[in-house]
């Protein structure tokens, strides 16, 4: 236990700085991503809404799900029939890790949250050896052609639009000639569905990492979840100051964060019961290295 602390203690008291090119967020694109995280009951799977935030050199994925439980309430505090209690049922996943895609660096970060706080972690870059097909097929107002690849185990389907001249896409994918609307695996397990595409227009919103972070490696998470599990309380006083990372810079505030609390006296967020996803997990996205 002495060990894990101590080792918690170090790596939140040296702060690493590096800058970092920002890329300004030209548009971006939607995905409702389907997961049977469980074999055993492929109905029962986690469903959650995907935002890719698009830059002429880098991407970075996350999920909306925050952003949309946020205008939800707000949308419910704004109602003048309201009398100040806010109900929202949830049904759908919010993940914790996000990703950063930089392939001129061949750079790969990802974004993991627990416990409130942010950390960083330097990833292995994915590659994709696409193989082109010349099927096509229209998904919402663009012409997508087929595309596939085995990729972490799994043999995916892409179909992508030269018409909008993005190389991303949803999680990991991404090196085709043009954007990829949706994507999914042979068995249907990991399934990324359309789910819109906007240009960018308003406040200036850039990509990039910021000129001060912490920067870990896969097994600091190891130890920093370990540490947890053997002593809560000294994580927690540890972390009194949630550590935050901000990779999309000038991103205003949402309506919920910038209304009145007195708009409001309780609010009550509770499970969908049409949404019960299986707890288990013995199906992961990744099944190779």
């Amino acid at each position: 236990m002495i060990k894990a602390f101590l080792f918690l203690l170090s790596i939140t008291t040296v702060v690493r700085g590096y800058s970092q090119e920002m890329d300004a967020v030209l548009a971006t694109v939607h995905y409702n991503f389907k997961y049977v995280n469980d074999t055993s009951d492929r109905v029962n799977l986690q469903k959650e809404e995907l935002i890719t935030y698009l830059g002429k050199n880098s991407s970075f994925s996350e999920s909306y799900e925050y952003f949309k439980l946020s205008e939800n309430l707000a949308s419910q505090a704004q109602d003048p029939k309201n009398e100040g209690y806010l109900k929202v049922s949830i049904n759908s996943s919010e993940s914790n890790e996000y990703y950063f895609l930089y392939p001129a660096k061949k750079e790969l970060k990802r974004l993991y949250k627990f416990e409130g706080n942010d950390f960083l972690i330097e990833d292995v870059y994915p590659t994709q050896d696409w193989k082109l097909s010349e099927e096509t097929k229209n998904i919402g107002d663009y012409t997508c052609q087929k595309a596939e690849a085995t990729f972490k185990g799994r043999k995916y389907t892409a179909w992508f639009t030269t018409e909008i001249p993005f190389p991303f896409g949803p999680w990991k994918l991404h090196g085709l000639p043009g954007l990829i609307l949706e994507a999914y695996d042979d068995k249907k397990e990991v399934v990324f569905d359309y789910a819109g595409f906007d240009l960018v227009e308003g406040p200036a919103l850039k990509i990039g990492i910021p000129k001060q972070v912490k920067l870990h490696k896969i097994d600091d998470i190891h130890k920093i979840k370990k540490a947890f599990e053997e002593n809560p309380e000294a994580f927690y006083a540890n972390y009194a100051e949630p550590v935050k990372v901000e990779m999309i810079n000038g991103r205003p505030k949402n309506s919920f964060e910038l209304m009145n609390r007195e708009n409001y006296v309780g609010i009550d967020i509770v499970p969908d019961e049409s949404y019960s996803p299986s707890m288990k997990k013995n199906n992961p996205i990744e099944l190779a290295p």
